[in-house]
């Protein structure tokens, strides 16, 4: 995962809720979503989606912004994986 994403999650409540940060600001919107969930391991991707209409301007401002994703069970001893995902919208 690039620099422009922050390497760290936070479990809390039941141990099913994780806070990520992905990537938000001017014509940028994050979003998160678990891309795969077994006994092992729980993969989170980090979606930035960059919406800009013809002949609009965007503020370059790029800031962290916290998402929350639900797990199907508590993540316990699985080791979480961070994966990140551009898309244009």
């Amino acid at each position: 995962m690039s620099d422009t994403y922050r390497d760290e999650a936070y479990v809390f409540g039941d141990g099913r809720d994780v806070e990520v940060f992905g990537v938000g600001g001017g014509c940028k919107e994050a979003r998160a979503e678990v891309s795969g969930q077994s006994a092992e391991l729980v993969q989170i991707t980090l979606v930035t989606i960059t919406k800009q209409s013809p002949g609009t301007v965007c503020t370059q401002e790029v800031r962290q912004v916290p998402l929350t994703v639900r797990l199907d069970a508590p993540l316990g001893n699985r080791r979480l994986v961070l994966e990140a995902r551009e898309e244009t919208g």
